[in-house]
């Protein structure tokens, strides 16, 4: 439960204070449902028979590479994408979406380099012959905290191995935006 709380501030530090909202088991956004905050879709997802997951908008200079590849090729695109990331220093962080091995989504740091990845990702898709329902960027995705819409299922970065892990990453990321702490 720890490592969950942890992951709430990152969640915190890495998507803006509004914009919220809430998708159902089929991918589409649930009318009438108000999310003022994250606190508040956290909350919602701990109601009984919630089948539901949270989304919200990443803060200005962070991206999320969306990868809907199953198995290998989903891995070898999300690891493509670390690399470019990591070889120009931007802060990066991976995780299993939880729709199933392979799938993934690869935050990035990009500050004004949105182009060169939006670039990237559009040469990898041209390579592939991937459309960007399989392979996007995007400024919307599901917080770490929240589960897959349909799994139900909360998903760690694998690189997120404990409190002070997921501490080092908020402090990372502060750095990378210029967040005052």
């Amino acid at each position: 439960a720890a490592v969950w709380d942890a992951v709430a501030v990152l969640d915190k530090t890495m998507f803006a204070k509004t914009g919220w909202f809430a998708i159902g088991p089929d991918n589409k956004r649930l009318a009438g449902v108000i999310i003022p905050n994250l606190d508040a879709g956290l909350r919602l997802l701990h109601e009984p028979d919630a089948q539901l997951a949270v989304v919200g908008r990443l803060r200005p200079g962070l991206a999320v590479v969306d990868i809907d590849v199953p198995g290998d090729r989903g891995w070898l695109i999300a690891e493509q994408v670390t690399r470019w990331a990591t070889q120009r220093d931007l802060w990066t962080l991976s995780r299993p979406s939880g729709g199933a091995d392979g799938r993934s989504h690869v935050f990035v740091a990009v500050g004004r380099r949105l182009d060169d990845m939006t670039d990237l990702v559009a040469g990898i898709r041209r390579h592939h012959g991937y459309g960007k329902n399989l392979v996007d960027v995007r400024d919307t995705v599901r917080p770490l905290s929240s589960p897959h819409r349909a799994t139900g299922r909360r998903t760690l970065p694998l690189t997120l191995t404990g409190v002070q892990a997921v501490r080092v990453q908020i402090g990372l990321l502060e750095a990378a935006l210029r967040i005052a702490p």
